[in-house]
């Protein structure tokens, strides 16, 4: 969702960033890989979410 920060260039706190450690807790036991891959794997689907409309 497109706030008045996305179009600002500012931060974007999105609901997702709002759970990024319990969704990366999740991604490590659900994918079974170590926190770094796990943390990238978030970082990826956080990409993915901001460019959607692509």
């Amino acid at each position: 969702y497109a706030t008045e920060s996305d179009e600002k260039g500012g931060s974007t706190d999105g609901p997702l960033e709002g759970m990024k450690e319990h969704l990366i807790e999740t991604i490590k036991h659900t994918f079974k890989v170590s926190p770094e891959q796990a943390a990238q794997l978030y970082s990826e689907l956080i990409q993915c979410t901001r460019k959607k409309h692509l």
